[in-house]
């Protein structure tokens, strides 16, 4: 009793000092009126939709703005958590334009639905609100939802088509998991996060475009969009987590923001049609088997920022002909450049070698290695470094300057970091990358 006085009392207040009142749903009984059940709020004049009555799962349902119920009207403002799951009927759905949250699970196995509008007076959708709507083809989402729930789109099989409105400020996890007919998606700028697993296995995605304020991609984010070509991922980034693009196999280019500080684990392991990668100078690790297996990846740079390379992050890259690595580098992990067996090519910027396990380079005995004017010594003296088919010394000034200075990347110099007008035959670093010209 004194519990009720004091919400009431609270209720009271609210609404004297101009605050939003909550609904409080008197979830002990369930009113019918025409062909579908409310809960209902009576100090606000509230009623949340609840399901269908037994026995009248028709095809379509109307969600109306109004009821009225024993001569009050109340308006309709919420959908009830899984009001109409499993109503495999239903084809069509008519939200009303005084709804503002859809709640969890709320069409959740609707199979049969195949599109939905939703209205601009929802400013939230919950977690697995359209969860295995597998007939889904299309989702017209209002410009006043702020919030879309973990799973909200989850296993949407049929969806090819949504549009994510500017109101829009995180996209949750799971939201678009196997979402596997969606062929192209735009997130607006007003989304900061990405949730891991947002857009798993969206088989037949081919084009992302990602807002310039988000800041994180979450772990496996976009991983098995077997379908993407290219992504380019805006400066606002700071985070991308691991796997975030695993077995994107159709995947040629890749463009990485000057705001990353990482590369996590796995993050494009498996992307076994990646040409050509630009890792920033604002990338200081790169971790685990972050290229793994990306069997197209001719030639690396990397920059001077990176003092840590993880275990078989370059792995089985087995096109890749030539690697830069900067200056700064301390660490390199296990079986990093392991059975890239066309790797013939090695340019090392550090003057003294660092420590390296056996399997690094693996076909070192076919490669060359090309080091700073007057450490040919050190490294024929270090263990591994010493194996390589021929050490070579060179004047490294003019590709430091390349990897390190914004303004040089027009440049074009030889090998040994002289600097000429245009690529000459033989090996050439051309905005930073190394190009063959035959």
């Amino acid at each position: 009793m004194k519990q009720s006085k004091f919400i009431l009392t609270l209720i009271v207040l609210m609404n004297m000092v101009g605050l939003p009142v909550f609904a409080a749903w008197d979830k002990s009984t369930l009113v019918q009126v025409d062909s579908l059940y409310y809960y209902l709020d009576k100090n606000n004049l509230q009623a949340q939709v609840k399901s269908r009555v037994p026995g009248k799962y028709t095809s379509v349902i109307v969600i109306p703005d109004d009821i009225t119920y024993q001569g009050k009207v109340y308006s309709v403002t919420s959908i009830c958590e899984r009001a109409f799951e499993y109503h495999y009927s239903l084809t069509s759905v008519t939200i009303g334009n005084k709804v503002k949250n859809i709640g969890k699970a709320a069409f959740v196995n609707c199979s049969n639905l195949n599109s939905i509008a939703i209205p601009n007076s929802v400013t939230s959708i919950d977690t697995a609100a359209f969860y295995g709507c597998s007939g889904l083809t299309s989702a017209i989402i209002g410009n006043n939802v702020t919030s879309i729930g973990g799973r909200a789109f989850c296993k949407c099989s049929s969806l090819s088509s949504i549009t994510i409105p500017n109101s829009v400020t995180s996209i949750d996890y799971e939201t678009f998991y196997e979402c596997s007919s969606l062929t192209s998606i735009t997130i607006p700028n007003s989304v900061r996060r990405i949730g891991q697993y947002a857009f798993y296995k969206c088989s037949d995605l081919t084009s992302i475009t990602i807002g310039e304020s988000v800041t994180s991609i979450g772990v496996e984010a976009f991983s098995g969009c077997s379908s993407l070509t290219s992504v380019n991922i805006p400066n606002s980034v700071t985070t991308i987590g691991i796997f975030a693009f695993y077995g994107c196999s159709n995947l040629t280019t890749v463009t990485l923001p000057n705001s990353l500080t990482s590369l996590d684990n796995s993050v494009f392991s498996c992307c076994s049609s990646l040409t050509s990668v630009t890792i920033p100078n604002s990338v200081k690790s790169i971790g685990n088997y972050t290229f793994n297996k990306c069997s197209s990846l001719i030639s690396v740079i990397l920059p001077n920022s990176v003092t840590s390379i993880g275990d078989y992050a370059f792995q089985k890259c087995s096109s890749l002909t030539s690697v830069t690595i900067g200056r700064r580098l301390t660490n390199i992990g296990e079986g990093v450049f392991y059975d890239c067996s066309k790797l013939t090519s090695v340019t090392v910027l550090k003057a003294t070698p660092i420590a390296i396990m056996q399997n690094v380079f693996s076909n070192r005995k076919y490669a060359t290695l090309y080091v700073p004017q007057g450490s040919k010594e050190a490294y024929q003296a270090a263990y591994y470094w010493k194996e390589f088919k021929e050490i070579v010394e060179i004047d490294v000034t003019g590709i430091d300057q390349t990897m390190s200075n914004e303004k040089n990347n027009a440049a074009i110099f030889t090998l040994e970091g002289k600097r000429i007008d245009k690529p000459q035959k033989g090996i050439n670093i051309i905005n930073g990358k190394k190009v063959v010209v035959r």
